[in-house]
């Protein structure tokens, strides 16, 4: 009797260590949680190759990571004691947002607060940033939008940016009416938010018929999809392999947004680099904003910065030594292509509303607040736009936090995670400093 119970007991002791095991180096900032997070994702994966078996469900995946999400948190639509603010969901130009407004005298005018949350385009909503942005607007005092924008795979690119843009334009044409002065609008958002961030700021600057936004504040963006085998992405490779928010995953997220499916060339292709043709890594554009030594410039600048000297932050070593050597491959490692596959892509890779990072004049656009974290695996997307705003004129506040991981912010405003709360209270002091 008692065999048969330790065998089942022993299996769920294996599948705990197997999902909750994640090597984890000495600088990693607030392990705990990001081994919460990482044991998330991989207890769906296989959760979900275990139901596929039983009962395909297309997309199960992306439904059931939704699902998890939203579950724990709390309608932000209901009345919070104590908190400063009032939220209800409304309809901006067919979108539908949720609203924060802050308990106010009715002749205060206020700033605004466009907001953009992360998913990848296929996770995340309004519901599940709720804790992030009402903190946001509490700290704030403005009027904030959290836009709930469509997501793949059932609604690939542009649906997500043109959901963003519509909202924010009606927002800003009828700024009077919600009491806020539209010359005090800041556009914002994480990770894939920060990416839609990039690109409205850029489209409202074109649009002479809307007020420029004041103040843009990027966390962890991710900036472009031309480049998968940037440095930080090699860095979280050789840290944590396929777990977690590997290259694999990636692929997925950019495969679903653009395809609507996980099309396995389109990922092999993605996740070897070879998605684009030769010809195009060689362009001038590709040369110029997406060329490796940006990254190691910015991140010498950044350790000297931090007083850590000349090329010892862990996220960089020497480029002659041999920890660098072991794990890292320059760009014309991977300078093959495929010619057939960039030609069916480029169209939407290359669209503006996609590309805020191949601008040709940044000049004009608002003053921004950019964070990275040193193991975040899209860490150089964000690097990479914090340069082209500032070889093009814009005034950037570029931050690089040790240690910090992708969502480490957003984390901070449902758990006790320090340094995602010094990465958050440094965009909260840059917005008061600005405004």
């Amino acid at each position: 009797m008692r065999s048969v119970t330790t065998i089942p007991a022993l299996i769920v002791v294996l599948f705990l260590g197997y999902v909750f095991y994640t090597p984890i180096p000495e600088d990693l900032a607030d392990p705990m949680h990001f081994r919460l997070i990482v044991a998330g994702l991989e207890s769906a994966a296989v959760l979900c190759n275990v139901w596929s078996i039983f009962q395909p469900l297309e997309n199960f995946y992306v439904q059931f990571h939704r699902f998890a999400m939203e579950l724990p948190m709390p309608a932000p639509d209901l009345p919070v004691p104590g908190s400063n603010v009032t939220a209800r969901y409304t309809d901006f130009a067919g979108v539908r947002v949720l609203l924060y407004e802050p308990l106010r005298s009715s002749d205060e005018i206020l700033p605004g607060f466009v907001y953009f949350h992360g998913g990848g385009y296929a996770i995340g909503s309004a519901r599940g940033q709720g804790p992030f942005t009402r903190l946001l607007a509490e700290e704030l005092h403005v009027v904030l939008v959290s836009v709930d924008y469509r997501l793949a795979p059932e609604h690939v690119f542009p649906a997500a940016f043109d959901d963003a843009l519509a909202a924010t334009k009606y927002f800003l044409k009828h700024a009077a009416d919600y009491g806020v002065d539209p010359s005090r609008v800041t556009v914002g958002g994480d990770s894939a938010g920060g990416h839609l961030a990039a690109g409205v700021a850029q489209h409202v600057f074109d649009d002479p018929t809307v007020p420029n936004f004041k103040l843009q504040i990027l966390f962890y963006p991710w900036i472009q999809f031309l480049d998968c085998n940037t440095p930080s992405l090699q860095f979280y490779e050789h840290t944590f392999g396929k777990r977690g928010m590997s290259k694999p995953r990636l692929a997925e997220f950019i495969s679903g947004y653009y395809l609507g499916n996980l099309d396995s060339e389109f990922l092999h292709h993605l996740e070897t680099n070879r998605h684009t043709s030769a010809a195009f890594k060689r362009s001038s554009n590709y040369k110029k904003f997406l060329n490796h030594s940006i990254i190691f410039t910015k991140l010498e600048e950044a350790s000297l910065q931090l007083g850590l000297g000349s090329s010892t932050s862990s996220s960089l070593p020497s480029l002659s030594s041999q920890a660098f050597r072991e794990y890292y491959k320059p760009q014309e490692h991977f300078a093959e292509g495929n010619d057939t596959m960039w030609e069916e892509i480029q169209e939407a890779f290359l669209d503006p509303r996609n590309l805020p990072l191949f601008r040709d004049d940044f000049r004009g656009l608002p003053k921004a607040f950019i964070a990275t974290g040193e193991r975040d695996h899209i860490r150089d997307d964000g690097i990479f736009y914090a340069h082209a705003l500032e070889q093009g004129g814009v005034e950037v506040i570029w931050k690089h936090y040790p240690g910090a991981w992708h969502g480490i912010a957003a984390f901070a405003s449902i758990a006790d995670v320090p340094t995602g709360a010094k990465m958050l209270g440094d965009g909260l002091r840059f917005f008061k400093e600005n405004i």
